[in-house]
């Protein structure tokens, strides 16, 4: 069923975010969106269908990509992450942005590991620690060093953090 679900494509192209359904589908094919954080990814569910496209809010080829210089951060990624959580079973077909099809135990892995290194930082920083000493800490030990390098993603991490303290 699983493969059967994967083969069919949608025949349009989303050039904007919003809640819209497909012509020449029922209404039951509804596409809602269900967040949009600039730049962090785009995430849809497909009603009816069981399916969530998680754009590049979830990768599987490790630590993501987020474009912090133009308003993507850590903790929106989270944020988005924990509320597809909620509101998808143990039976969602999850679509990510860049790797194979995932479910719903393979999201909750990721935005763990997520949490885990953005709260590794948070400590070292509570500690007093510069962005150096914290990249020399390697906050993202006990997992694979893959996707954004290891300086790039705890700099995007430290910085989303240094601006979550100024709100």
């Amino acid at each position: 069923m699983r493969a059967a679900m994967i083969n069919k494509q949608p025949s349009i192209i989303v050039t904007f975010i919003c809640i819209f359904a497909f012509a020449t589908c029922s209404p039951s094919k509804k596409v809602n969106t269900v967040s949009f954080r600039p730049l962090t990814g785009k995430d849809w569910s497909f009603e009816k269908s069981n399916v969530v496209h998680m754009g590049d809010v979830f990768v599987r080829y490790g630590f993501p990509f987020i474009d912090e210089p133009n308003g993507g951060n850590v903790n929106g990624m989270i944020e988005t992450i924990d509320s597809v959580i909620h509101f998808i079973d143990e039976k969602t077909i999850i679509i990510p942005g860049h790797g194979q099809i995932a479910g719903k135990q393979d999201l909750i892995n990721y935005n763990n590991m997520i949490r885990t290194v953005r709260d590794r930082v948070k400590k070292l920083m509570d500690e007093g620690k510069s962005l150096g000493e914290i990249i020399t800490a390697d906050p993202m030990k006990d997992f694979p060093k893959q996707g954004v390098s290891l300086k790039d993603f705890i700099a995007v991490v430290y910085n989303s953090i240094l601006k979550s303290k100024k709100e």
